[in-house]
């Protein structure tokens, strides 16, 4: 692809992404896409075959930037600490959110939950092995760490809903948070 071809899909790729951040992924036409670009109908066709097509590429970016911290980081509790900061930040994220876009498209069902599905499973993953690890310092009880994973993942996951959805303060996620870690610190 020439610098130009490049430069005009990330173009589009940028506006597209601005479009789902504010309005979600239903909201958004290919039309909306042609005129935040200022590209036309024919250009933006060249890149993408629809709504969908583009944003699966923007949410491809997405996943592939939430970056858990190194497990090697740090102690345990402290690469708990930063992977719990981390997501409390994207549990407030107002401006620039692709969560209620993501939500959307996963819950139109065919297949479309996969990211969703993909990140769920890969934080249980990546949680169970800090636990384990806590366990084998000292720092952390369980008598289940992946049962402790996938408990802390739902709780996550239902603050992320709630935040989309009703809302939440920053003082419930600070609770929720210490109540986690309280639950698997070594007594």
């Amino acid at each position: 692809m020439s610098e130009r071809s490049e430069s005009k899909k990330k173009l589009i790729f940028d506006c597209a992404r601005k479009l789902f951040s504010e309005r979600g992924y239903r909201d958004v036409t290919m039309s909306d896409v042609v005129e935040s670009a200022g590209i036309s109908r024919g250009g933006l066709y060249l890149y993408y075959t629809g709504t969908e097509d583009l944003f699966r590429d923007v949410i491809k970016e997405e996943m592939e930037s939430h970056v858990y911290p190194d497990a090697g980081s740090g102690s345990p509790a402290e690469v708990l600490a930063v992977f719990l900061r981390n997501c409390k930040k994207r549990i407030l994220k107002k401006s620039g959110s692709l969560e209620r876009a993501l939500y959307e498209y996963s819950f139109a069902g065919s297949g479309r939950e996969e990211y969703l599905k993909k990140e769920f499973d890969e934080g249980v993953s990546f949680l169970t092995g800090v636990i384990e690890m806590g366990m084998e310092t000292g720092e952390f009880t369980s008598s289940d760490p992946g049962g402790d994973a996938l408990n802390i993942m739902y709780i996550l996951e239902g603050m992320r809903i709630k935040a989309q959805t009703s809302g939440i303060r920053s003082a419930d996620v600070d609770s929720e948070i210490m109540h986690m870690i309280s639950r698997l610190a070594s007594s």
